[in-house]
This record gives C-alpha cells, structure tokens and sequence, in this order.
C-alpha cells in the first residue's frame, strides 16, 4: 500500500459522458473535483474479443491536461488466458504511450457477459474462477510495472472476493467499486468508487464519483512513473578553503579542499576529517556554502592525521620491541 494517505474527490469517465468540450471540464474543476479517471479502451466479450479505443480517450486526455486535472487511465478487460492479457496490456502501452499521468493505470475486470448462456459462458472471466482469473489479471499489471507504469485493478469488493485471490494480488493497489455510503471490504485500497449516479457540472446525466486516499501525484513524480522523468536534487558545488597559520600569522601551507555532493563531509584527510586544531583535535563536519577555516600551530607543529586503532598497536609493539632491544644491548 504505497503512498501517504489523503483523501481527493475525483470522478472516472469514457465515452458514455459523451464529448466533453472545454468548458466542460473547467466546470466539473470548479465543481470540486480533484482527478479524473479515463477510460482508455475496452475488449469486446465473445470469441473474436477485438480491442477498441474509447472514443474519447484523447479528447478527455488532453482537455484534462488543459484545465490542470490530474489523470489516470482504465481499460475493460475481458481477458480469459494469460497471453490475452498479455496483448491488452500491450495495446494500453501504445496507447498511453508519451503521456504523463498522475493516477495508476487500471485494469477493470468486472466481464461476466453471459453468464447463464452457454455459448458465451466459457469466454467470460466470471466463468474461468478464481484460481485462473487471478494470474491473468496480475499478468497485465506486470506487463505495465516492467514498463515503469504504476498499475492497480479496478472491481466491486464482491468481485475481489468471489473472483479474486486477494493474497495473490497484494503487490497492486485496488481501485474499489461499492455504492454505499461507507465501505465493508477487508483489503488496503487506494480509491473508492462510491456511485454510479453522481451530478457533476459540465455533465449530463450520471457520472461515478470517487474518493481517493494516496497522494498519487506525487508517487509518480517522485518515482519517475507514468510518464514522468525521476526528479533528481540539484548538484552544487561548494569549496572551502583551509589555511594552515602559524601563530605569528604567517601562512605554513594553503589547502584547497573541494566536493561535489551537497552536504557530505568535506575531507582533508579522510571522509570525516576537514582539518584540526592545534591541540590536533580533528575539525569535521558539513559545509553549505563556500566557507574558508584557519587552522593555527606553532612553528614546531604540523598537521598530522590521529593514529588509527590498529596503528596504536603497532606503535605500542613497536615501542615494547624497542624496550626489549635496549634491554638486552
């Protein structure tokens, strides 16, 4: 369950709102809506199961774009094997294709065309169970998580339960259809679509409403998903400057010291030493601006890096092997 939780009103429309101008949508954003979730195709059910463009996926695209809504894109899957959900994910790809959305890509599966007629009954996914659907619709969202899309599935929490194994399906966030005023399900979900007779302006007759509860936009920005080009920090460059003094003032040796990445130890001598005192305290920290430190030592001292651990107890063997030398001299 990605994403920080909130709460946006939004609305999920396709061809049946029929084409929407403009004004329109300047008027379903005044209205208070937040995003909008487009259809972006559909397979028809039955053996031939042809793909389609909505009608008015690129009208609505872009007029949302136009107006500053936020987007997200569903196709209606009537996919019963996993090489079928394989070429409608494929086609959403070329549908979406050089655009930039700020809501997941959907898979809606809800296909239960015919069920009691048992010539189209074997073709829908409400006949295949549960144990096959799951795979086919997890296949399509991986085909568009491998592709840097941020994928999730729409259904009615009764369909997640009697036509899904929800355990299988824990990677992707759910799109929930149950018209009610609250909601009774047991899994995380990222919106909820809450009617189907919703008044908007800029519409005419009904229109799905939706509240969602991640802030989508910028799981898609900041992840570089849908679309969107992973935002990288501002490289700067800082210099300082150390001067090694002696306590006449005069200069014992100029130290230009220079890092790339904002905000890391600047080192002299190694990662978390700049410099050090005269009683060789070591002097280390971050710099966030160009910034110049004086270092003072008396004519007889110089600079030197603290011993190690390890270095100590060479000195020390060294120092006890001396004793021993003199000793037996």
């Amino acid at each position: 369950n990605r994403g920080e939780r909130m709460e946006t009103k939004g609305i999920d429309i396709s061809e049946w709102q029929g084409n929407l101008s403009l004004d329109d949508f300047k008027k379903i954003k005044d209205s208070g809506i937040e995003f909008v979730i487009i259809r972006c195709g559909y397979t028809t059910y039955g053996k031939s199961k042809l793909k389609y463009v909505d009608d008015y996926f690129e009208n609505n695209y872009n007029l949302c774009k136009e107006v500053g809504l936020p987007v997200g894109t569903y196709y209606y899957s009537c996919a019963t094997t996993i090489d079928e959900a394989t070429e409608e994910a494929e086609f959403v790809l070329k549908l979406i294709k050089d655009k930039k959305f700020e809501y997941p890509i959907v898979i809606d599966t809800e296909d239960n065309h015919d069920i009691n007629n048992s010539k189209y009954a074997s073709t829908s996914q409400a006949s295949i169970g549960k144990t096959k659907l799951t795979p086919i619709i997890s296949q399509f969202c991986d085909v568009l998580e491998k592709n840097n899309y941020y994928a999730a599935i729409y259904a009615s929490t009764s369909w997640f339960r009697e036509r899904l194994i929800l355990s299988d399906l824990v990677l992707y966030d759910k799109w929930i259809a149950q018209w009610s005023t609250s909601v009774n399900f047991e899994a995380k979900y990222g919106i909820w679509q809450y009617t189907s007779t919703g008044k908007v302006n800029g519409i005419s007759g009904n229109v799905d409403l939706d509240y969602s509860y991640k802030n989508y936009p910028e799981i898609m920005k900041e992840a570089g998903l849908n679309g969107y080009t992973k935002e990288t920090p501002e490289i700067k460059e800082y210099t300082l400057t150390i001067n090694y003094l002696y306590e006449d003032g005069s200069i014992a040796s100029p130290s230009l010291v220079k890092q790339i990445v904002e905000g890391t130890n600047y080192s002299f001598a190694s990662p978390d030493i700049i410099g050090y005192t005269p009683d060789k305290e070591i002097i280390s920290g971050k710099i966030e601006k160009d910034e110049t430190i004086d270092v003072i030592y008396s004519k007889n001292e110089e600079p030197v890096e603290k011993p190690s651990f390890w270095k100590k107890i060479f000195n020390l063997f060294k120092k006890i092997f001396n004793f021993f030398m003199n000793l037996f001299k």
